[in-house]
């Protein structure tokens, strides 16, 4: 390949990575963000937190839950009044799947 070949295709790549990748990244985002009516619910792992559930609600009393698939005893539940956020967290091993819900009380 000539030189200038070269620089062409290291800058088409350079820039279908700027366009792609902020795509993906909004899309992988947007699975964890469930917007409802006149709540929003978040839910997940990361490395800081291990899995967590938040739960906000504009108008009713409601919970977030998240539990561990492994552990059964171990899990959290987190209540908030309306218009505040439900959280709860656990930490989790490497791997370990979660379940994760929000409710109304």
């Amino acid at each position: 390949m000539t030189l200038n070949k070269v620089k062409k295709a290291l800058l088409t790549a350079v820039a279908l990575g700027a366009v792609i990748g902020p795509v993906t990244t909004v899309a992988a985002y947007q699975v964890e963000e469930r917007p409802t009516y006149a709540s929003v619910w978040w839910y997940g792992h990361n490395d800081k937190e291990g899995a967590y559930s938040a739960y906000y609600h504009q108008s009713q009393h409601h919970s977030a839950t998240v539990r561990s698939r492994w552990f059964k005893e171990k899990y959290k539940k987190g209540f908030a009044s309306p218009a505040q956020m439900a959280y709860a967290n656990i930490w989790t091993l490497w791997g370990e799947p979660a379940a994760f819900w929000y409710d109304y009380y």
